[in-house]
């Protein structure tokens, strides 16, 4: 019984870590995995990840239903969706702002818009811009009983 024990725990840690690869960069969101969010999501945002190569938008203004966040592919794409509010996802972290820079939490925006157009492709015409990273809902959270 303890050789069988010893070699399970030998074994293990590689069949853990089969099929991960270490190093690799991860693989580009792909929207049309995805189906629909069902019941469980958000039905006006949707969460975005720039590239760590583009220009991040600055504060966005709406006026006369028009974006404004001074990079004009990302104007466009919030026009076509309906895009009422962007906001960062975190905050600058104050003292911890290095660290947040280095994990790529300056990355992250989310999108909020008029509602007209179904979720599931905002998702999409955001995930199809080569400087979006991620493009993915946000999930509303419930409580249990």
């Amino acid at each position: 019984m303890k050789k069988v024990l010893i070699i399970f725990m030998a074994v293990f840690p590689f069949l853990c870590c089969a099929g991960r690869s270490h190093g690799a960069a991860e693989p580009p969101f792909v929207a049309d995995t995805l189906s629909g969010a069902g019941e469980a999501a958000a039905t006006d945002r949707i969460r975005i990840r720039f590239a760590d190569t583009v220009p991040l938008p600055r504060e966005a203004r709406f006026a006369a239903g028009a974006a404004d966040t001074g990079i004009g592919w990302f104007d466009r794409a919030l026009d076509t969706v309906g895009a009422v509010e962007v906001r960062r996802v975190f905050s600058d972290g104050g003292r911890f702002a290095e660290r947040r820079r280095r994990y790529g939490l300056h990355l992250w925006y989310e999108v909020r818009t008029d509602g007209r157009m179904p979720v599931a492709e905002v998702v999409q015409v955001f995930a199809a811009l080569p400087a979006v990273a991620y493009a993915g809902f946000v999930y509303r959270a419930e409580l249990a009983d």
